[in-house]
């Protein structure tokens, strides 16, 4: 089944409904997205916590924050995805469902949610023009459910705790010249068994996932604050060179700062 997208003048809602083994990078994106795990399992990391997922289970993944999923390559899934942007949900509700990332199967809610996923996926295979809004009261509906229902528990394993003491660091010190020894000392393991915990959980070296949080945060200065020289940006960000900060925002963005920031000018009247 294909992704279906409804547009509407300041909005985008999309939903994907399909089975999968592709191993997905970490990455963030500007909408909510819920993942809904129909068969199989998976490793879901969300920003600094792993979760280990099984049939029935949900994530809750608020905009700009980093996740992925890693699958046993034999393994079968089918997951539902569900993307919408902040606006579908009124701030009370935003606020408060952004704090919960992980919903585990419950005999108290599992039959109620697969009801309403049943009940989304009805009116996007079969929609009308009413179906935009009775799909964003269906979310509404779920988040209500969770929120009311909230039993989640971060309950890491001993790699996946040493993945959020990892991450916890380059998050608190991603701005100066840090290195995989100076994170491994900080979380007590050896470099090696630190670099091959990384890669195994998260997809990335550590390099790869340094490089990718500080381009994360360039990219938040560059459209709040466009007047920001591009080497202060890279500086501020953990980049001693200019030039490669360009160079390696351009590969990971396909476009240049200098082009993020000549979009985000806006002319003065």
């Amino acid at each position: 089944m294909n992704d279906i997208v409804f547009y509407s003048n300041d909005d985008v809602f999309s939903i994907a409904n399909y089975t999968t083994v592709v191993q997905v990078v970490p990455h963030y994106h500007s909408e909510f997205e819920i993942y809904y795990l129909l068969k199989g399992n998976c490793r879901y990391l969300i920003d600094k916590s792993i979760y280990e997922l099984s049939e029935g289970d949900l994530c809750i993944i608020p905009p700009g924050t980093i996740h992925n999923t890693r699958y046993e390559k034999e393994d079968n899934h089918k997951r539902m995805l569900i993307s919408f942007p902040e606006n579908y949900l009124p701030d009370s509700l935003r606020e408060a469902i952004s704090k919960i990332y992980f919903h585990p199967n419950s005999k108290i809610t599992q039959s109620k949610i697969k009801e309403i996923f049943d009940s989304i996926d009805d009116e996007y295979t079969h929609p009308d023009h009413f179906s935009k809004y009775a799909i964003q009261n269906k979310i509404h509906e779920l988040i209500l459910l969770i929120l009311r229902n909230d039993i989640s528990a971060d309950s890491p394993t001993s790699e996946s705790l040493l993945v959020k003491q990892a991450i916890t660091f380059i998050k608190g010190n991603y701005a100066s010249n840090i290195t995989a020894e100076q994170t491994a000392k900080f979380c007590f393991v050896s470099r090696e068994h630190l670099t091959r915990t990384l890669k195994r959980e998260t997809g990335f070296s550590f390099k790869e996932f340094l490089t990718f949080y500080r381009l994360k945060k360039a990219e938040a200065i560059l459209k709040s604050n466009p007047k920001e020289r591009i080497i202060d940006v890279a500086l501020q960000c953990g980049f001693n060179d200019s030039n490669y900060f360009s160079k390696v925002y351009k590969q990971k963005y396909s476009c240049s700062p200098s082009a993020v920031k000549k979009s985000n000018q806006h002319p003065i009247l």
